[in-house]
């Protein structure tokens, strides 16, 4: 039995038990994994790209992303977590991060999650109808 005929749950169970415990993933074997065939790529990058993390300072580069002609990354985003360090941090404001961010999770067809940590509701404008004033509702 050759790499592509490895049933899609073999592979998963596979991938699975690299982690080095059930919260990590071994990014590593996952991203050599991806190599080997389409399915083992597939897993490979659903398991990876699942779920997404976003600081305040990355949110630019998150959204660039979606500007390239070939990505691939909506395919497999299954949860976005948005999350602000214990600290304030003054050089980002939480709505306007969640504005940045509002277009992107459309093109997100996968999308059932969306976690928020450490958010600062006070700078909401009152004027704009956006992802932070639908949260708000």
């Amino acid at each position: 039995m050759g790499a592509s005929e490895i049933p899609p749950e073999i592979i998963e169970a596979i991938l699975d038990a690299t982690k080095p415990d059930s919260l990590n993933l071994d990014v590593g074997t996952l991203a050599s994994a991806s190599l080997i065939n389409i399915p083992w790529h597939i897993i490979s990058r659903r398991m990876l790209l699942g779920t997404v993390y976003i600081r305040p300072e990355t949110v630019l580069r998150f959204v660039d992303l979606f500007a390239l002609p070939k990505v691939t990354l909506p395919d497999f985003v299954r949860a976005l977590v948005i999350q602000r360090k214990q600290q304030p941090d003054t050089g980002h404001v939480d709505c306007e991060i969640l504005d940045q961010l509002a277009p992107v999770t459309t093109k997100l067809p996968h999308l059932r999650t969306l976690r928020l940590y450490n958010i600062d509701w006070s700078a909401r404008s009152p004027l704009r109808t956006t992802l932070c004033d639908l949260i708000m509702a």
